[in-house]
């Protein structure tokens, strides 16, 4: 999930840059903004279910 939230705050920051007019990294590979948003929502929803799953059966 960490990961995955690299990824996209990688590609938020070179849309950022190339619409600044500034180079970006090579290493920053853009994804399409839907595609960006939408997988925010999905992690947003995940970290939500797995606070209420931990909250439902603790550890231990």
């Amino acid at each position: 999930m960490h990961t995955l939230a690299r990824i996209l705050a990688a590609s938020e920051s070179f849309r950022d840059q190339r619409d600044a007019d500034a180079d970006p990294p090579i290493e920053e590979i853009p994804l399409d903004p839907q595609i960006t948003e939408g997988l925010f929502m999905v992690l947003y929803f995940l970290s939500e279910r797995v606070e209420w799953v931990a909250m439902v059966m603790p550890l231990g």
